[in-house]
């Protein structure tokens, strides 16, 4: 059995119930942020490809970060609402298509 907190992940072996001790581990860090959708690797890949050998500080992936998911959230929650016009339950590559000609208008 695994349970997760926000630095540690504790494995209780489930195999027997005797057991009284939890193995604890320290998560690695790095991209793992709590709330956070796209790791940062993927931010440094997007900023290199106008000049591949230029250097990325940290603050910048970050920042592209955040921009990206408050805009992906706001694309989706249009999105969802073009679905949910059209009587369905999913979404559909036209609705996020659509959600953002309209945002970009």
């Amino acid at each position: 059995m695994l349970f997760l907190n926000r630095s540690h992940f504790y494995i209780l072996p489930s195999f027997s119930k005797n057991f009284k001790y939890v193995i604890t581990c320290m998560l690695i860090e790095g991209d793992f942020m709590e709330g956070k959708e796209l790791p940062l690797a993927a931010m440094e890949r997007i900023l290199k490809k106008g000049e591949p050998n230029i250097r990325v500080s940290d603050p910048a992936k970050e920042e592209l970060r955040t921009l990206l998911e408050e805009h992906g959230e706001k694309l989706a929650r249009t999105a969802a609402k073009f679905a949910m016009h059209a009587g369905r339950k999913t979404i559909k590559a036209d609705d996020v298509k659509l959600a953002a000609k309209n945002k970009l208008e």
